[in-house]
């Protein structure tokens, strides 16, 4: 990407009415077109699991993933020091955005809450970030439900 600057200078040629408006149009245009790339498969996943009764609870990707998501407004960003060191990084729609570096570039796993023991087999490492967060009693609880994981098609 090219660096962008901006002189701060009274210019020669002023910006009109008509060009901000075409900019700011072509923008949210665009914006939209890629919010709904990624949203699009996702509330398909979040459907196919919903519609046996069950709650999606987690989403598994990378940080290269991740970034995309970041910009969107339905996710809602995690602040807090000792989830964001966990992975615990975002939720979307009442499921918990993880981050773990061994899933592959453009993919995102989705977890029902009934699939915490596949998880844990899959990445083994968010286990203990579990403990640490939730407890070792919430984590037992997690563990007694086996079910197939759900995993999404390419984002």
């Amino acid at each position: 990407m090219k660096k962008m600057s901006v002189s701060l200078e009274k210019s020669e040629k002023s910006i009109t009415a008509k060009e901000i408006k075409e900019f700011l149009e072509n923008f949210a245009r665009k914006q939209l077109i890629n919010n709904s790339e990624l949203l699009s498969p996702l509330a398909d996943m979040f459907y196919k699991i919903e519609k046996t009764n069950s709650r999606v609870s987690d989403l598994i990707m990378n940080v290269v993933t991740f970034v995309k998501f970041r910009k969107l407004k339905e996710v809602e960003m995690g602040s807090e020091y000792k989830f964001l060191t966990n992975g615990l990084m975002a939720n979307i729609w009442g499921a918990n955005i993880w981050i773990d570096s061994c899933c592959k570039k453009n993919e995102v796993e989705v977890y029902a809450e009934d699939d915490y023991q596949e998880l844990f087999e899959n990445h083994p490492q968010l286990k203990k970030s579990f403990e640490t967060l939730f407890g070792k009693e919430y984590l037992a609880n997690c563990q007694k439900n086996k079910k197939a994981v759900k995993k999404a098609k390419k984002v």
